[in-house]
């Protein structure tokens, strides 16, 4: 059942065991799947995706990770040695991002798919083994910022038998699905009894080719990936060669990845160039820089000092000051800085930073100098920094960093977010530093919860994520909120993996910070933890108890375990651990006996068994929670010392979260005309409508009353009485299950229960293959 899809993303890649000049193949780095994609809906995913990886900061990360498997791994497919499953982690989410969630009208926001752990797919696996109704679309991601696409049919997709297995572009894929001719506007015969018939199917048909122009519009600037690419990722499979046509659409040339250092290759440098270099290198053994600091407002002396620094082996105090000086002299955008490739320390890295003053990113990849213990001090030297990016750090030890996160996040509270491997993998380790989660709960009924953790956030970030994702305003009704789909793990994952936008970036142009984790529960082991609890009405025919519905700030705090119980989650480890060792042998004589395919199902199995014991190792520590409005919230982030969010900010997530449903006297009386009820004089209804809004609690009686009061002659007010008010029509009986108030304390308890109502211990993380399963 469904209209199933798949996405790719390749890249070249040289393979493992080639010479470092090898050009690389293009092989898949990322898959994933769809049930309910076909028509336009590839287009429009793969617009939003494409927006979302050129963004030059997120380009940066999908470089980075493709650089760290070159070499690695097998030319394509499954060829020993067999990539892993998700080679480039951060890269798959924003694919599964882009595909699952649109945020860019927070009043009708798009959402599907179920988690990271279930849609994602193995990058080894043929671009056709996946349960396939409506096509594939592919991505080559090589050069990040300059992407190249293309559709694919296969022979269960609508379409001719030519267009299958073909590159195609946006017009072609379409056109498998609609009839893509522009509408001719005709003329209809006078007299014709069909006349307005015909209109209006020729209205429905230009309204329709209209949208169906701008999904194909949308991806003209995007080149169309040649057909020697896929044949190159997936040489096992058959492709056909396109039609010859008079298509417009651009190919994308052949390109080789372009690594981040990179200086613009061409002339011998001039002999005032060795010069300088030698001077500024001198200057820097001696530990005085003040006569090459006058040199640097000259044309590209700046520039060109920055490059000779960047190939000093060891890093001094001067040169530190004398980096400060350059990249001063450089500096065009106020809010970030590119430190990549140079081997500094992290004391000098915040001098650095210091020097610029309000930077607000700071890249430290190919730093190869830097420790985990450094970058809190780091943080501590440059207050306003948000972001930090660490990709090719090999100094930087990814369990000794989480620890740090885990253990003192108060050192922590100023980023939003740290781009290192261990902050980017979709399974998480246990434990894993959660500062912030988003909580939906998604069924009254069930208990089941979506949440959607961070480990690090500021209040600015969390007050822009819940604007962009609680769809109460422009005039829409929370009533929109009554499907589970807001619930979504894509909704939460979405909004929260992006950083404070600047002015003027769009929620598709995001920063992307981390790979949220993504759970069935509130997660447990932070001292802290600050969550966001949507508890949003269903509508009453489904049958769900309105009760407990609201919203509100919780801070959990926990407690460690008595010395009894880390007795006995010590042994309950040590037996874990042999269940695992017992594991890898059960998985290596699988494999020597029936195969790769027997011994990775066996693996699974195994793995889900393992994952149902270990959760004895995670009774929860929770004593206790607190719910807090906006304004508790608040005032306690400026009570731990956070940045705080902007005025404005503030104001408008203030509205949303304290607006009932708002009608007007307009929008009640249509619904009054709709049921057959007589309407009052014209004059009133307009003498009303410009001093009051009908809300939620009073009836129209008291509201024209209250006109009255103001000197407003009221007229047949017979037609009033016939409304039946005297039987208390109330506008919250009509609406007021849909108005979410801030959550009750007593609620809690009953929010994330250990057990599940059948006494099972319910599961603390999503396991592969079982969706939300809980």
């Amino acid at each position: 059942m469904g209209q199933r899809h798949q996405v790719f993303l390749i890249a070249r890649v040289r393979p493992h065991g080639a010479p470092p000049d090898h050009p690389g193949n293009r092989r898949c780095i990322a898959a994933f799947h769809h049930q309910w994609c076909r028509g336009g809906s590839p287009l429009i995913a793969m617009r939003r995706l494409v927006t979302l990886i050129k963004q030059p900061d997120n380009a940066a990360i999908v470089r980075a990770e493709v650089r760290d498997i070159e070499g690695k791994y097998g030319s394509h497919g499954a060829v020993e040695p067999r990539i892993p499953g998700i080679p480039c982690p951060f890269t798959a989410a924003l694919l599964a991002m882009a595909w699952t969630a649109d945020l860019e009208d927070s009043s009708d926001i798009y959402s599907s798919g179920t988690t990271l752990v279930y849609d994602l797919l193995d990058a080894s696996m043929g671009c056709w083994q996946g349960d396939n109704n409506d096509g594939l679309s592919i991505l080559d991601v090589t050069d990040p910022e300059d992407p190249a696409y293309c559709f694919l049919t296969g022979d269960e997709t609508p379409g001719t038998p030519k267009q299958r297995h073909t590159p195609l572009d946006a017009r072609g894929y379409l056109s498998a699905y609609y009839h893509l001719e522009k509408p001719t506007k005709g003329k209809a015969k006078h007299g014709n009894t069909t006349h307005g018939k015909l209109s209006t199917k020729r209205k429905l048909g230009h309204l329709k080719y209209t949208y169906w122009s701008q999904y194909v519009e949308d991806l003209t600037d995007v080149p169309l990936l040649p057909i020697t690419s896929l044949r190159e990722a997936w040489p096992n499979e058959t492709f056909r060669d396109p039609p010859r046509s008079n298509a417009v659409s651009q190919v994308a040339p052949e390109s080789r990845q372009a690594t981040p250092g990179d200086v613009s290759a061409g002339a011998m440098p001039t002999l005032v160039e060795i010069s300088f270099e030698i001077v500024v290198k001198q200057s820097v053994d001696d530990g005085d820089t003040a006569e090459v600091e006058k040199l640097l407002w000259l044309p590209g002396r700046a520039a060109q000092a920055k490059t000779i620094l960047r190939g000093l082996g060891t890093f001094t105090d001067s040169a530190a000051h004398l980096l400060g000086v350059a990249l001063e002299e450089l500096r065009e955008e106020t809010y970030r800085v590119d430190l990549t490739g140079f081997q500094m320390s992290g004391a000098h890295v915040a001098t650095v930073l210091c020097a610029l003053g309000d930077i607000h990113s700071v890249d430290l990849s190919g730093n190869a100098v830097i420790v985990a213990d450094e970058v809190p001090d780091i943080l501590a030297a440059t207050p306003t920094l948000r972001r930090i990016v660490l990709m090719g750090c090999p100094s930087v030890d990814g369990p000794r960093l989480l620890e740090l996160v885990q253990t003192q996040p108060s050192r922590f509270k100023t980023v939003e977010g740290i781009l290192h491997p261990a902050f980017l993998t979709i399974d998480k380790p246990d434990p894993y530093p959660c500062a912030f989660t988003y909580v939906s709960v998604m069924s009254s009924q069930t208990r089941r919860l979506s949440c959607v953790s961070i480990p690090f956030f500021t209040p600015a970030q969390v007050v822009q994520a819940l604007t962009d994702i609680i769809p109460w305003q422009a005039g829409s009704k929370s009533e929109t909120m009554s499907s589970s789909d807001f619930g979504l793990p894509s909704v939460g994952t979405s909004a929260f993996q992006g950083g404070t936008r600047q002015p003027g970036q769009t929620v598709n142009e995001r920063t992307i910070m981390t790979v949220p984790y993504q759970t069935p529960r509130i997660p447990r082991g932070q001292m802290v933890l600050w969550t966001f609890v949507r508890n949003m009405p269903h509508h009453p025919l489904y049958g769900q108890d309105q009760s407990n519905n609201g919203w509100g700030f919780v801070r959990y705090t926990f407690q460690a375990p008595s010395a009894a119980e880390a007795a006995e989650r010590r042994l309950a480890a040590e037996k874990l651990e042999r269940m695992k060792a017992q594991m890898e042998l059960q998985v290596a004589a699988a494999l020597e006996t029936h195969g790769h395919q027997a011994a990775m199902d066996l693996r699974g199995y195994l793995e889900v068994l393992i994952a149902y014991h270990s959760i004895s190792l995670h009774r929860p520590d929770r004593i206790d929670g607190t719910v807090y409005d906006l304004n508790g919230f608040l005032e306690c982030m400026a009570k731990e010392g956070r940045p705080m969010p902007s005025d404005d900010a503030v104001q408008k997530l203030e509205k949303i979260l304290y607006m009932k449903d708002e009608l007007t006297l307009q929008d009640f009386l249509e619904r009054m005309a709709k049921d057959g009820r007589p309407m009052p004089m014209e004059e009133a209804v307009e003498k009303f409508e410009n001093t009051l809004h009908f809300k939620g609690g009073m009836t129209l009686k008291r509201c024209l009353e209250r006109l009255a009061k103001d000197g407003h002659v009221m007229s047949r007010m017979e037609a009033v009485e016939k409304f039946h008010l005297d039987k208390g029509l109330y506008m919250k009986d009509m609406l007021g299950e849909y108005c979410c108030p801030l959550m009750k304390q007593e609620t809690l308890s009953e929010l994330d229960p250990d057990q599940t109502r059948g006494g099972m211990i319910a599961p603390l993380r999503y396991l592969k293959g079982e969706g939300f399963s809980c």
